[in-house]
Parts: structure tokens; sequence; C-alpha cells
């Protein structure tokens, strides 16, 4: 896996709007390039670029070997979903390419083209290690590593549920043999144990990675170099060194441009000040001069001639300003920031909600005996596997679920603002006709709110499902903002946030004097978060326990 990936003054438009702009990077064979930017900055259409899955406006896509196996595994498997799950696997690991190129590289010899022998001994390498003889024998282990089960690998990869082809995705990394492997947040959805696989089999596995992601953990564990993407030039810088040394170099580079801003602007005010108040100084002083009573008409000419010459001094300081202004230095761009509060409303009674000898049951899944309580002003952290029945025990809480037996009560006076995973918040019709509904906003202030949030004009009177999921996302925040609750749920809120979103919702929760209830796999907003209880679920029962 030696191969090299490389974008010469790559653009790409969607019709007058720009995505990207005179990009160029390589990916060397041993790259691990995570890519960061905020929402809508172009991080999954450049890797749809580099796959190409998109034809670029301008410039060109290469690699050498120009027959090099390059692989996206996107956000949500939309390819394939025909195939059965071992099929798909054979083609998201690479094992099919390396065969096809083997079966090319064998053509070659026998035709006798020039450099055949060099391209058949590189592909017969590639193809040893590979190993497709035993490939399916390591799916079915990959696919019991990750808990998908065997029927998985027969079914066709549309009839698996979302969890079951996040596990696929999983085992398609851990058998990679690509060249180039692309990555689109990777991490979302994944609990710790998948968290924990992903890592393990992004570093044993050779070739180069390229992985948009926002799990901050995540990108300092594994990457080695930091492309970014900037969303008002849609230009492209590269920082090696990992994640930490972006975050130091970010900070230097933002510094150092305030001030070189700053130095070039107080001269540039110094100038123009000197040069209005020397024009002044000399056309007073020439007024007063000729309208002077002086009877000697030399003085008189020398005072007029000394007012002249602040003048003259006066034009040599506005030519000093216009060299300056001709070098001028740009203000650092201030990017779009979710600028977000939930600001304080009615408090909720002392007793928020109460379980009590509660189980829940959803077909063969059963959740309980549940015993416990939540307070006014508690931060909760919920964790657990995926399927554990983290959302669930949400539910049954607030009396979105039936119990199968014990008792359950919401406290008095409490709103809830809930963010479900799925983020269906807003149904099928217009995202502004819902988000004014919900919110009880007029036309105008509900306009406004989505432009603090990112939505503009026209993206408002989409419906929400033809918007990102970044987009729905920091829309369902600002309504719980604009409508005021004193509960907060946050179902894995962090799972399409960029960065610096993801920074500003843990400030926004920082200064909440509410009840928070987090679920989320997001191991540095865990972190962050001020807990002051979790709530573990472990084989069908919740623990709870102080922080």
């Amino acid at each position: 896996m030696s191969a090299q990936l490389h974008t010469y003054r790559l653009s790409f438009a969607y019709g007058p709007q720009v995505i990207l702009r005179s990009v160029t990077l390589t990916v060397a064979p041993t790259d691990r390039i995570g890519v960061i930017g905020p929402n809508g900055s172009g991080k999954s259409t450049l890797l749809r670029l580099l796959a190409g899955e998109l034809e670029p406006s301008h410039g060109e896509v290469s690699s050498n070997p120009p027959d090099a196996s390059i692989v996206l595994l996107p956000q949500t498997i939309e390819w394939g979903l025909d195939l059965p799950g071992l099929d798909w696997l054979a083609v998201n690991a690479g094992i099919d390419a390396v065969s096809n190129r083997f079966e090319n590289a064998t053509a070659a010899v026998a035709a006798g083209s020039p450099g055949a022998a060099e391209l058949y001994d590189a592909a017969l390498a590639d193809l040893v290690s590979a190993d497709p003889a035993t490939f399916e024998a390591r799916a079915m282990t990959a696919a019991d590593e990750v808990q998908l089960g065997p029927d998985a690998l027969v079914q066709a990869v549309g009839t698996l549920s979302g969890g079951q082809r996040t596990r696929l995705k999983l085992a398609a990394i851990g058998l990679s043999s690509v060249d180039v492997l692309l990555l689109d947040e990777p991490t979302n959805d994944l609990d710790q144990e998948g968290l924990s696989l992903l890592e393990s089999s992004l570093s044993r596995r050779g070739g180069a990675t390229v992985v948009v992601s926002h799990d901050r953990d995540f990108l300092e564990r594994y990457v080695t170099s930091i492309v970014e993407l900037d969303d008002h030039s849609r230009e492209l810088s590269r920082f090696d060194g990992g994640y930490r040394a972006w975050l130091d170099e970010r900070t230097a580079i933002r510094n150092k441009a305030e001030q070189e801003y700053g130095a070039w602007e107080t001269h540039r005010r110094t100038l123009k000040d000197r040069a209005v108040r020397q024009r002044q100084w000399s056309q007073t002083g020439e007024r007063a001069a000729k309208r002077s009573d002086e009877p000697d008409k030399h003085i008189r000419a020398a005072r007029i001639a000394s007012a002249q010459g602040l003048g003259a001094g006066a034009s040599t300081t506005e030519r000093a300003l216009a060299r300056h202004e001709h070098n001028r230095v740009d203000k650092p761009w201030d990017r779009w920031e979710l600028r977000l509060d939930f600001p304080n409303t009615e408090r909720s009674g002392d007793l928020v909600g109460e379980l009590t000898a509660a189980v829940v049951e959803r077909g063969s899944f059963r959740l309980g005996p549940i015993d416990l309580n939540l307070s006014q002003g508690e931060r909760v952290l919920v964790q657990g596997p995926n399927g554990g029945g983290k959302t669930t025990l949400l539910s049954a809480l607030f009396g979105l679920l039936p119990l199968a037996s014990g008792n359950g009560r919401t406290g008095r006076s409490v709103s809830v603002g809930w963010m479900k995973q799925g983020r269906d918040t807003f149904g099928d019709g217009p995202l502004l006709d819902s988000f004014m509904e919900q919110a009880g906003l007029d036309l105008p202030a509900a306009h406004s709110q989505l432009a603090k949030l990112g939505v503009d004009f026209e993206r408002a009177h989409r419906p929400a499902s033809e918007l990102s999921p970044g987009e729905v996302t920091r829309a369902t925040l600002g309504m719980f903002a604009a409508t005021g609750v004193n509960t907060l749920v946050l179902d894995e809120p962090t799972n399409h946030l960029d960065l610096e979103a993801i920074e500003q919702l843990e400030a926004a929760l920082s200064r909440f004097d509410g009840t928070v209830i987090l679920i989320t796999h997001d191991r540095r907003m865990a972190a962050n978060f001020a807990t002051t209880r979790r709530w573990v679920i472990e084989a069908g029962r919740v623990v709870s326990d102080t922080a």
C-alpha cells in the first residue's frame, strides 16, 4: 500500500455557489489526515471528489499508481443496498479492487506492455497482503468482533437496521486493504465499545486515511495532520503534527493576524488624524494671518507662509497615508458562530421526574425494575451501550412510554426540550412553519432566530429533510432557546455539529441553570459536562451514582 493521492488547484461549485476553491493537497501513503471545518465548508464534498464520485469544476485529482484503490465510507450507507453484506464488505474493504488490479497486471504482462513486470510485482504483493482466499472467514470473524450476526452477511444491506449498517462499516474498516480510505464522520452513532474498535482497527491498517470528524478525542488520538477548510475563502490549509498542534498553531496564527491588523490600523488612524490636524492648523493659521492687523507686510507674509507650510506637511502625511492604505492588512475574518443561550425560564418543582419499581417492555427487550428520581437543577449523564435502553429509560421517565409495571410521575411545571437522536422535531413541511408553531414566534422573529443559527431565508423554507443534519440540529437547539424550557434532554447532541458549535453548546449548557439529561458518546463533551449524577444502564438494569 504505497499509493499517493494528489489534488491540484481543485475547485468545485454548485451553480454560482463555490464550495471549494483552488485546493491543492497531497495524501502520502502513511498519512492520517483529519478534515475539519464549519458545517457547509465542503468537507464531505472534498471526500467525494477524492473518491471520484464528483467531477471537479476545475483542477484535477490523480493517484500514483493510477489504479490505486480508494474507498469512501460515507456517514450513511446509500450505495450497494441490494448487495449481500459479504459482497458489500468485499467492495468496501478493497478486496475486489486488489483482485481486479492483479488481473489487469497479469493481462499487461501477457501483452508485453512496457513496465508490466513492475506493475505485476506490486499488484501481486498487494494481492498476497489482501489474501482474498481467506476473506470470507476473516469477514465472519470481523462481523463477530463488532457484534454483527452472521445473518447480516447474507442479507441485502438495504434490509439491515441503522445499527447493523454502522457495525458493517466498522467491519469494513477492520478488513480494509485499500490504498486510501476516506471516512465521513465515522464516530457518529458509535458507543464506547464501537469507538475503541474503530480506533484499534484504524491504527492497525496500512495505507493512507483521510477522515472527517468532529470527535476531539478521536482526532487527538489518531490523526497526524489536520486539513482545515475555510468557509469564507473556500480554501484549504494544512497543519502537520496532529490535532493539538493544530489548536496551538491556529491560536498563534490568529493572534499574529490580529496583532498585525491592530498595528496597521493604529498607524492608519495616527496618519489620518495627523493629516486632519495639519490641514486644520494650516487653514486656520492662513485665515488668521490674512485677517491680522499686523501692519508689517513682511511679518504677515511670513505668517502666511508658515501656515501654508503646515498644509504642505499635511500633503506629505496624506501621501504617507495613501502608501499605508496601499499596503493594507486585512482584518481577520470573523467566521459565523453558533451564539446560543438557553434563557432562564419558570423554575420547575423540586421533583422533575420519578420512577418506582418501573418495568418497561418493548418486544423481547425488558428494562427494569427501575427506582430513580430526578431533581430540579441536576445534570445527569446517561451511559450504556447502543441498544441498551438509554432512550427507552428517558421516554419512560417523562411518560412517553407505558410501564409494564411499577409507577412513574412527572413533577409540576416541567417544560422539556427534547433533542431526539433522529432529529425528527420538525416533521415533513417547511422548517420555518414548524419552527414558528413550536417556538411561538411570528415570521420576522423566526427568520431572525434561524439566521442566527446559520439557516438562511431560502433554506428556512425547505422541508427539514432537505437540510443538512447540522442545520436541523442547530435549529432544534435554537427552538429550545426561543421557547424557554427548564429541562433539556439531549440525545447525542454533538452528532453533525462542527467543532466550534460543539464548544459553544458546551458553554451554553454551563450557563443554563435548569435540569439537563445528556446522552453522549463524545468523550470530551462527557468530560466537560458538569455532571452531578450518572445513570449507567447494564444488562437491562439502571445503576445511579453521584459524579
